[in-house]
């Protein structure tokens, strides 16, 4: 009976010592559970562990609930407990807390506050590229943002230039058309402000423009990209205090780096245009070297009439004909027809001139200027014909010519009458005439390299 009792006792002790060991298991398991609660920004992780990878998850899920419905005062608190505790979680914290804190920048009527504000939008660019990269395009943003709310801070517009030009130079032709529209009005803003040099402007406008003429030759169809192009380009060349001398040299340097480059060979042609400085040999180098790679009508047409003014009359030759040969429209090959008539002349040749001349009559009905040209010819010729019998009888056959000009286009009848007038007192005289039996109003064969019957006046 004792016996008994003491196992029943036994087991009575045993059972309650039992239970006690299951509730201290079950309080280490929680103990455990707890330390080993870490927070993602400490762990590297993307929720953290334990009961922080619980609230973080419902931080994430209340703040994008009231984000989807504007509300982002509400979103606050919850992002912001997302932000920093679990800032590796999804890249998505960041483009929403773009979204919060424009919202409360632009409803902030307090600049110091505001100021804060901004500078917290900058952390918020700085963490996603920390923990997400896309250095490129962030940059290009954030460089925006500042700029859009501390543009009247020189030291802040410095700051968002750099942002801007660290992207544009990663991302090239990738940029966006509004980072480098930024890009380029916060350079210009520090070159007015004397906090950058003309050679620094020049080069991001040149940097600009090329990755804008790769877009355009990648996108033909956006109709915006040329339009954007040329507001830069006339913003540019209308900055005040931007010297030739200072523009020349700093493209100068460039093209001597990258003299075969057809990006900045285009950039380079159509900035020296559009300021008017087409004369420069740089340009003509320019020119030709993309001409060379990428031969057009245009180009070609554009280095002879430079050729021409310059009174580089075997250049302008040799690039009208590639004109001629390149163009397809009627029009403005008999444009470039009337141009190497002009060169040709210069080179010493009438008769090959009168021929170009005639063939832009040919191919453009109704137009008097080459007949002017060819009476300039005739006209021009008096020293060379003189062994005609009558040789100011070449004032006849040019006039002949200006009469033509004005009977099939009467916009040139001014030029035509003042020619006329000029050269009708040259006429042959009746005495002079009287002695070769030539009377008014006889047939005269005009011979020299001209060969034409006209009708003698004097």
């Amino acid at each position: 009976m004792i016996s008994g009792l003491s196992n029943a006792n036994m087991h009575n002790k045993m059972k309650h010592k039992g239970i006690q060991v299951g509730v201290m298991i079950v309080i280490a398991l929680l103990f455990v559970q707890y330390g080993m609660a870490q927070r993602g920004i400490e762990d590297g992780s993307k929720y953290g562990h334990g009961a922080d990878s619980i609230q973080c998850m419902r931080n994430l899920s209340l703040y994008r609930e009231y984000v989807k419905q504007n509300d982002y005062h509400t979103a606050l608190p919850f992002w912001r407990q997302a932000f920093i505790e679990c800032p590796r979680s999804f890249k998505s914290i960041y483009l929403d807390g773009v979204k919060i804190y424009r919202d409360l920048i632009e409803k902030e009527k307090d600049p110091q506050i505001q100021s804060r504000l901004v500078d917290t939008l900058m952390l918020i660019y700085d963490n996603r590229i920390r923990y997400f990269n896309q250095l490129d395009e962030v940059r290009g943003r954030q460089g925006i943002d500042l700029l859009r709310y501390k543009r009247d801070d020189l030291n802040e517009v410095q700051r968002a230039y750099g942002y801007l030009k660290e992207s544009v130079n990663l991302a090239a032709d990738k940029s966006s058309e509004a980072v480098i529209a930024t890009f380029m009005s916060a350079s210009m803003s520090l070159y007015q402000n004397q906090k950058i040099a003309a050679d620094d402007l020049t080069t991001d406008y040149l940097t600009a423009i090329e990755i804008l003429n790769i877009k355009m030759a990648n996108a033909p169809a956006d109709t915006m990209l040329p339009v954007l192009q040329e507001t830069m380009t006339r913003n540019f060349i209308q900055i005040p205090g931007l010297d030739n001398e200072v523009l020349l040299s700093s493209i100068n340097v460039l093209f001597k780096e990258k003299p075969n480059d057809p990006q900045l060979l285009k950039v380079i042609v159509s900035v020296l245009e559009a300021k008017s400085l087409t004369e420069e040999e740089l340009w003509m180098s320019a020119a030709k070297n993309l001409f060379s790679q990428y031969p057009t009508a245009e180009l070609a047409s554009k280095i002879a009439y430079v050729s021409h003014t310059k009174d580089v009359a075997k250049d302008a030759s040799v690039y009208f004909n590639q004109a001629i040969q390149l163009e397809t429209d009627n029009n403005k090959k008999a444009d470039y027809y009337l141009g190497l008539a002009a060169a040709t002349d210069n080179l010493g040749n009438k008769s090959l001139a009168r021929d170009y001349a005639q063939k832009a009559i040919d191919l453009r009905s109704g137009w008097g200027r080459p007949y002017i040209m060819i009476a300039q010819l005739y006209a021009n010729s008096r020293d060379i014909c003189s062994g005609i019998s009558l040789p100011n009888a070449i004032y006849w056959v040019a006039v002949d010519k200006l009469n033509e000009a004005k009977r099939v286009d009467p916009s040139v009848e001014s030029e035509a009458n003042s020619m006329i007038l000029n050269l009708s007192p040259h006429f042959p005289n009746k005495e002079e005439a009287f002695f070769l039996n030539v009377m008014e109003g006889n047939t005269y064969y005009v011979g020299c390299w001209i060969n034409e019957n006209t009708r003698a006046r004097f």
